[in-house]
């Protein structure tokens, strides 16, 4: 008996343990969150210096969307800046960026307008003809940085949109249809929702990863 008791209260003790880890982890992953947001959201520096460089950055409906999205690819051309933490103003000054730093400047514009954003990495490995799951911890994956929003109610669209941070937006793309149809990246590419692309660090550290 007391060497079932002995297996019970270890095991107990182990159970503790997990949950005590695993809530932990929760308040550090939300804590991530919490960090994420403030950072998408553009300071009072940049407010200013977006509105100098795109004009009227309110978005009131789906044609303010495709003005501004167009605005950023014409000014921002598709040249490297750095490797190291985001800088939207850099990018405003040098004109110039990746498909991060154009991802990173539209989404502090949408926050601005407080419509909701959503993150998408999007991975896929050329060397293979189809993208697994298991891809993702591969060295050399090919991945793009983009992101959906979540229009109010007053746009009458009711469907979530993938904001092409490379090209023009002619057509308004779920994250399916944007993969399948735009011919921005492969049609074998796979995507995660709140994850943002590695490739570009905006947090401090920037050991956190970008979900938010």
């Amino acid at each position: 008996m007391s060497k079932v008791r002995g297996i019970k209260a270890n095991l107990m003790r182990g159970c503790n343990l997990f949950f005590l880890i695993l809530f932990f982890f929760c308040i550090f992953l939300l804590g991530i969150i919490l960090i994420n947001k403030k950072n998408i959201y553009p300071t009072n520096k940049e407010i200013p210096e977006l509105k100098n460089v795109f004009g009227d950055i309110t978005i009131n409906d789906t044609s303010d969307i495709l003005v501004i999205q167009h605005r950023v690819i014409d000014f921002v051309k598709h040249e490297f800046v750095s490797n190291k933490r985001l800088d939207i103003l850099a990018n405003l000054k040098l004109r110039k960026g990746f498909c991060y730093d154009r991802s990173l400047i539209l989404q502090k514009i949408f926050a601005y307008n407080n419509i909701k954003i959503t993150p998408i990495y999007i991975y896929f490995n050329t060397r293979k003809p189809k993208t697994s799951r298991f891809d993702f911890f591969t060295m050399d994956l090919g991945s793009h940085n983009t992101f959906e929003v979540e229009l109010p109610a007053k746009f009458k669209f009711k469907k979530k949109i993938i904001i092409n941070t490379s090209k023009k937006m002619i057509f308004f793309y779920s994250i399916e249809e944007y993969i399948s149809l735009s011919g921005e990246v492969p049609r074998f590419s796979r995507f995660i929702l709140h994850l943002n692309n590695r490739n570009g660090k905006f947090l401090s550290p920037s050991f956190f990863p970008d979900i938010y």
